[in-house]
C-alpha cells in the first residue's frame, strides 16, 4: 500500500482494510495463473500479510475497530485472515483493536466509535 494512503487513512475511528487471499491457498488454488499472477500483483488484491501489515500502519489511538473486508471464498478463510492479522498486531506489539470479518452471505456490523451516553 503507498505510504500516501497510509498517512491519509491514518488514525481512524474505524478501518476496512481488505484482507483478499492468503499466498499459498492462492498458489494452490483452482484459478488460473495469470489470474493469479493478477491478484498477487501490485495492483492486483492485498493479502492477509499486506492488509495486517497496513493496518499496523494505520491504526492509531482513535481506531476502535478495525473490518477483515473483500475475503475470497476460494483463496481464504475468514479464520485464516483473523489469525494471520491478530499474529501480525501480536509482532508489533500493538494494542490489538477490535478486529471484525465480513461475510458473503450476512451483514456486518453495527460499529460504535464512542460511548453511548447515559
Amino acid at each position: 500500500m503507498p505510504r500516501e494512503v497510509i498517512q491519509i487513512l491514518k488514525n481512524p475511528d474505524i478501518l476496512v482494510i481488505e484482507t483478499n487471499y492468503h499466498p499459498v491457498m492462492l498458489r494452490n488454488g483452482i484459478y488460473p495463473p495469470h489470474l493469479k499472477a493478477k491478484i498477487e500483483s501490485r495492483f492486483g488484491h492485498l493479502s492477509n500479510l499486506d492488509g495486517g501489515k497496513a493496518a499496523v500502519q494505520i491504526v492509531g489511538p482513535k481506531t476502535k475497530h478495525v473490518v477483515l473486508a473483500h475475503i475470497s471464498k476460494n483463496n481464504n478463510t475468514p479464520e485464516t485472515a483473523l489469525n494471520n492479522v491478530t499474529s501480525i498486531f501480536k509482532l508489533s506489539s500493538l494494542p490489538l483493536p477490535s478486529l471484525h470479518l465480513t461475510w458473503h452471505e450476512r451483514h456486518t456490523g453495527p460499529f460504535f466509535c464512542t460511548e453511548k451516553e447515559g
